[in-house]
């Protein structure tokens, strides 16, 4: 919509492009449903409903028709307060189960990063088999998301010292900053990293469009016969470096800065790795 574009993005100061993406798949996606581009007469909460109703026939997850209709439901929302549309949306999203983090074995995280050094090519002056694989080395030590570690700039890794720091405002909320140390096996991957294209200000620049990355990784995944599916994208690196260290320590990594212990549970702790039998009931059908 052209509203979105000139008015919603540049007045809406925390949206970041990545968040931008995403709404424009939604729009995207919305289009395609009523056969030409959305106006603000397409909001409507039975438009939205039907449009709901027929990703989710077509056999779409629920969350993401959920995650989509809420793109447009801020919009809508956005403009209704503005009095460019005469009403607010009052439709129900569909309701989604509630997530169950998949983490990635031991076995499974060797295969993941041996079939990284299989890629072959350049990204932005880059071997991809070096550019790979120390970024979801970084990923797994750091458990960062993908956004704020692709905007990592070389000079915010001191490898000496083995830290990096990353300023809140290209991490999620713009408000927290991290402090991640780096493990002595990170390091060199990522010096290696640097040093094949030295005078770049990014650790990993990218010269490919949004989709590749996940060209490349389903790629990747499919070579280490891994499931190429929601779960095992880059997240499930992020699940791994917390479930593997609650299972090591007791403890959700302090690295994912949540405040709440519960959203480490609820998001990034796959429990078939980290849940113990210790207290069984005892069992009456043995003597």
């Amino acid at each position: 919509m052209h509203v979105c574009e000139t008015l919603y993005f540049p007045l809406s100061l925390r949206i970041g492009e990545s968040t931008r993406y995403q709404y424009r798949i939604a729009l995207r996606h919305f289009a395609t449903f009523l056969g030409r581009d959305p106006t603000s007469a397409d909001l409507h909460d039975d438009a939205i409903t039907a449009w709901m109703s027929r990703r989710l026939s077509e056999g779409i997850a629920p969350i993401t028709v959920r995650e989509q209709a809420g793109r447009v439901q801020a919009l809508w929302t956005w403009m209704a307060r503005r009095r460019m549309v005469e009403q607010f949306p009052t439709f129900a999203k569909p309701r989604v189960p509630q997530p169950m983090p998949v983490a990635f074995s031991e076995d499974e995280l060797r295969r993941f990063f041996r079939s990284c050094r299989k890629e072959r090519g350049q990204i932005a002056g880059v071997p991809a088999d070096i550019w790979v694989s120390s970024f979801f080395a970084f990923i797994f030590n750091t458990s960062e998301r993908k956004g704020a570690a692709l905007a990592v700039l070389v000079s915010w890794m001191d490898l000496e010292n083995r830290v990096c720091v990353i300023p809140p405002a290209v991490r999620k909320g713009g408000v927290k900053g991290a402090v991640y140390p780096l493990w002595p096996e990170t390091v060199p991957l990522i010096r290696e990293c640097i040093a094949a294209n030295p005078r770049r200000t990014h650790v990993w620049p990218w010269d490919r469009c949004h989709e590749s990355y996940y060209t490349i990784l389903h790629r990747i995944l499919a070579d280490a016969d891994l499931p190429v599916d929601r779960k095992h994208m880059t997240h499930g690196l992020r699940v791994s470096h917390n479930t593997h260290h609650k299972r090591l320590t007791g403890e959700h990594s302090p690295l994912l800065l949540h405040s709440s212990s519960a959203t480490s549970e609820r998001h990034y702790e796959d429990k078939k790795y980290t849940i113990k039998d210790a207290h069984r009931l005892f069992i009456p059908w043995e003597s």
